[in-house]
């Protein structure tokens, strides 16, 4: 339900960027630093309340500096 997830974002204080367009009701959301905790923290307290099927973090970030030897 779109409702429930707004509500549950915005007390959280967590963006929804939108939808998946293949899979129209899976969300994307992002934590910002007014988040109620990190990505890990926000999945497991979405899924905890019951109201959502799943909800998982992506752990992975495109800002990891490269290193190379030199």
């Amino acid at each position: 339900d779109l409702s429930q997830l707004q509500k549950t974002a915005s007390v959280n204080k967590v963006e929804i960027l939108g939808n998946n367009r293949n899979m129209p009701l899976w969300y994307t959301l992002s934590c910002t630093k007014e988040s109620a905790g990190n990505a890990l923290e926000m999945a497991n307290k979405f899924y905890e309340t019951r109201l959502f099927s799943a909800a998982e973090p992506d752990l992975m970030s495109d800002d990891i500096p490269i290193q190379t030897n030199k």
